[in-house]
């Protein structure tokens, strides 16, 4: 595992949920564009984030991923892909500095990306797959997080990046550290892929898919879901009546998609009950730590539309810096172009 990693460093995209993950691991991160994926999402979860703490041995990890390094195609950059690093959202990510730590201790070369999303637009979209798979309260109850003592829940604290992306700095050093925003990645997929390229030290991709991969169901089915969401279990699951096994699962795919089609879709796109909760529950919550994110990496594509993050503040951290978030000076001078 040294040889591989001194000729090529390891890659590994920690997430975050909803932030075009699958849209990476399957249009991005294959061998045609000098990418190889070592483990699986599965895998991922099973070999590094699984394990009880006590019990945690790098050893098995490197034995794990012993196979696959064999395997690597030549020229390819071996890498872990999975959001799962980042901490489950559906219970405050309670677990991200224990992912981090053992990223660390088994892998103490790797290059970071961290994906990050608009904080509201990210809080909406993980309730919609929290809906997906299975839960049932409403988006204000999930907001309030009120459990029992000792029970984890979602803690909207999990979406101040600048938190884990600093603790990432700290482990594996600012220039082995790359952030990279959905925005830029719905605006300009190119430009993200080849720039995720020059850090990673891959080849420079071929044109690469900007379709949309996995969207989530319109936010005016939610009434309906968590109704069908108590005839079926799930991950997520605390309240099924019956659980109707696969005749559930396609009830609840059928009631989404059912919004999706005319008469309904009119009404859906006007009816976004989960995003005017969140707006309410979380203004404010965000400025500061986005603030801090951007002084700490710059003026990264897509930070603009960040709450707190204002023309001035750009402008003041707007000197291109490739130790700022570990880019190279070939990355830094495609910002540059971009921007």
């Amino acid at each position: 595992m040294d040889s591989v990693r001194a000729e090529r460093p390891l890659l590994i995209h920690i997430g975050y949920h909803k932030t075009g993950t699958t849209w990476f691991q399957r249009r991005l991160f294959v061998p045609e564009n000098g990418y190889f994926q070592l483990l699986d999402h599965q895998e991922i979860f099973e070999t590094l984030v699984r394990p009880y703490p006590l019990a945690f041995d790098p050893e098995e990890v490197a034995a794990r991923i012993a196979g696959p390094l064999a395997r690597l195609p030549e020229g390819c950059v071996p890498m872990l892909s999975s959001e799962i690093l980042s901490g489950n959202p559906f219970f405050g990510a309670r677990d991200c500095l224990l992912c981090a730590e053992r990223l660390k201790t088994c892998f103490p070369t790797a290059r970071i990306l961290i994906t990050i999303r608009e904080q509201i637009a990210a809080i909406v979209s993980t309730y919609m797959q929290y809906l997906r798979r299975a839960g049932t309260l409403s988006p204000q109850d999930f907001y309030d997080a009120r459990v029992e003592p000792g029970y984890g829940a979602f803690d909207h604290r999990h979406f101040q990046y600048d938190r884990l992306v600093a603790e990432y700095r700290r482990l594996f050093g600012a220039g082995d550290v790359l952030v990279v925003t959905n925005e830029a990645l719905a605006t300009d997929a190119m430009a993200v892929a080849t720039e995720v390229a020059t850090f990673s030290g891959a080849a420079l991709p071929r044109q690469v898919s900007s379709t949309r991969v996995g969207a989530s169901a319109p936010e005016a089915a939610v009434g309906a879901l968590r109704l069908v969401n108590r005839l079926r279990g799930g991950p997520a699951s605390t309240a099924t009546l019956v659980d109707l096994g696969a005749a559930g699962h396609w009830l609840h795919r059928g009631t989404a998609k059912l919004f999706q089609l005319p008469p309904l879709r009119r009404y859906a796109a006007g009816h976004r009950p989960v995003l005017d909760a969140a707006r309410i529950r979380y203004a404010g919550a965000f400025a500061e730590s986005n603030r801090r994110l951007v002084e700490m990496i710059g003026p990264t594509p897509g930070l603009s539309s960040y709450e707190g993050v204002s023309m001035t503040l750009l402008d003041a951290v707007s000197a291109p810096d490739p130790s700022r978030q570990g880019r190279t000076p070939a990355a830094a001078a495609l910002e540059t172009r971009r921007s």
